[in-house]
């Protein structure tokens, strides 16, 4: 199905431009689209969201390798939701500060989570990993989430124009959700690949440590196409500035 996914994809773009030429009014504009900057920061937005594998993956390795209940897993993950509350509260001053580079500062926060998480996995696999660490990581990975996500969403909006941002707004939320659906399916599948038929705590950990290295490349991949959206768009203003 994952395979089909490209092929159905393209056909879908090809019958919209068909239909557009008609004299249609399509689904997705693929002329809006190739407007400097939307086409790589609706990219980015599709390898944003696979933090949602990290959920998947690190309770599956609280419960299953470290034995522990699901209310003492969903205090573990307290940490990311106080974090993308807290985010969220500083972006202004972080944009007064960075300006559009906040939406990749966020991504590589969240990286340094992922790494940091790996970290302490790896050092002690199939064990609790120390407390103030573990939750240093993952409130890491929330604030990081708490800045990354607002902002990436409004830059990607405000790259449309007036007449257009309705539609770019609804493909900006289908994108968060296919690449949380494809972050669950693709790297969940990692994930119980490696962990194996019959895992245990050792394999579970290293099945986690690939996981959260696959999260982590990919939301680098996410903060590199927004800086590379957030400079074509300033490009193309200088072109077509007067002079």
């Amino acid at each position: 199905m994952l395979i089909a996914c490209p092929v159905a994809g393209a056909a879908f773009c090809k019958y919209e431009v068909a239909y557009a030429r008609r004299g249609g009014v399509p689904l997705i504009s693929m002329e809006l689209i190739r407007r400097p900057g939307l086409m790589s920061g609706l990219t980015g937005v599709l390898f944003f969201y696979v933090v949602s594998a990290f959920f998947l993956t690190f309770s599956v390795y609280l419960q299953a390798a470290l034995g522990m209940s699901p209310f003492e897993t969903g205090l573990v993950f307290l940490p990311f939701g106080v974090g993308a509350f807290i985010g969220p509260l500083t972006t202004p001053l972080a944009i007064r500060l960075f300006g559009d580079r906040v939406p990749a500062i966020g991504m590589m926060l969240e990286v340094a989570g992922c790494t940091l998480l790996t970290a302490l996995v790896a050092r002690e696999p199939g064990q609790m990993p120390a407390q103030f660490p573990l939750i240093g990581a993952v409130a890491l990975l929330g604030f990081g989430q708490g800045w990354a996500l607002p902002t990436l969403v409004r830059s990607v909006i405000n790259r449309a124009p007036v007449t257009g941002s309705g539609m770019i707004a609804g493909i900006t939320n289908s994108a968060l959700q296919i690449s949380a659906s494809l972050g669950v399916a693709v790297i969940g599948g990692v994930f119980f690949s490696v962990a194996g038929t019959s895992p245990d705590s050792l394999t579970l950990a290293k099945a986690l440590v690939v996981a959260m290295m696959c999260v982590g490349g990919s939301l680098t991949v996410s903060a590199v196409l927004s800086i590379v959206a957030a400079r074509s768009s300033i490009h193309a203003a200088a072109r077509g500035a007067p002079r």
